[in-house]
């Protein structure tokens, strides 16, 4: 059901897809069953090879708002988004995964909170199923900014205003990573800590690439402890970190966000020094700056959060775009 208005700011949908016939209509549905007007639904597919384009050819044919486009080659999970967000023409742009479901008032709650925002982002269902999903917040928290972490990307509302400014994207860093920092840094973010989707988890998912949290078994605990330091310093050597980290220095000082300040200027610096500052910076803040501040507690935790810049380079796919 849509709320129609001839005074409301216009909103578009963008959605990539990706071999995502499994999942698809579910999402497809619950955008179109939103309780906010939507102007226009934007579905970007990346040279699928099952059905997925012809099931959207089918939801386009039914409702004029679905704009379908197909790429000539595959571009990839960051510059298929990239390119699809810069097609929307509404006021507001809203980011679509493939095989998420939004909860009906998603839409509606994030067009009330974003104000003269840049951004709004929300909460989220995450798991298998709806029945085993958890609820994962949000952050507002810089110093998890830093390390790539806080805000999904399928959560954002965006101003197409702050969108359309190529100042916007920095070179060879994931989408939604680059608007959040620029939103930070830009007019702000707004966080809503209600939960309005559910992320689907499952092996096929395209975000799915990102291996740098270690679970399950003894050896996948253990590796990024062993490993994650001679990942960390690849990761140094490569200009995407040196371009990320030079940003977040530029727009931090002492005055303004000073840890975020402190880490990227030790993100930035070579050498066993700097290292062993920024792991002690990551312990003495570990609240601030470990993904999950519940997990810091006790030895075991303040290990952890010690190690955190090999646990956090471990598997990082954020810097492999333009490699």
């Amino acid at each position: 059901m849509w709320i129609m208005s001839n005074t409301a700011p216009t909103v578009s949908v963008v959605m990539c897809t990706y071999n995502g016939e499994k999942f698809v209509s579910e999402q497809l549905d619950s955008i179109l069953a939103q309780t906010c007007h939507i102007d226009e639904i934007i579905v970007q597919d990346d040279c699928s090879t099952d059905n997925t384009v012809d099931i959207v050819r089918r939801y386009a044919q039914r409702h004029s708002i679905v704009k379908l486009f197909v790429n000539e080659r595959n571009l990839g999970f960051n510059d298929n988004f990239h390119h699809a967000l810069s097609r929307a023409t509404c006021d507001y742009v809203a980011i679509s995964d493939q095989d998420d479901i939004w909860y009906a008032q998603k839409l509606e709650r994030q067009m009330q909170a974003i104000g003269d925002k840049d951004m709004c982002a929300t909460a989220y269902d995450i798991g298998a199923s709806r029945d085993s999903a958890h609820y994962l917040a949000p952050s507002s928290n810089i110093e998890r900014y830093v390390f790539g972490g806080g805000v999904a990307g399928h959560t954002m509302l965006i101003s197409r205003d702050f969108l359309v400014n190529r100042n916007q994207w920095i070179e060879g860093i994931t989408y939604d990573w680059s608007l959040l920092m620029n939103a930070y840094f830009g007019k702000g973010v707004v966080i809503l800590p209600e939960a309005l989707n559910w992320h689907r988890r499952h092996d096929r998912a395209l975000g799915n690439v990102y291996q740098s949290r270690p679970t399950g078994r003894l050896m996948a605990n253990v590796k990024p402890y062993v490993y994650g330091w001679s990942h960390y310093r690849n990761l140094q050597k490569k200009q995407n970190w040196k371009a990320m980290y030079a940003f977040i220095e530029r727009h931090t000082d002492h005055n303004h966000d000073p840890l975020a300040h402190r880490l990227a200027t030790l993100l930035l610096q070579s050498g066993t020094g700097p290292l062993l500052k920024l792991c002690l910076t990551c312990l003495k803040h570990r609240r601030l700056v470990y993904p999950d501040p519940l997990k810091t507690t006790g030895l075991a935790g303040r290990l952890r959060a010690f190690v955190y810049p090999a646990i956090y380079a471990y598997g990082n796919y954020h810097f492999d775009w333009a490699d």
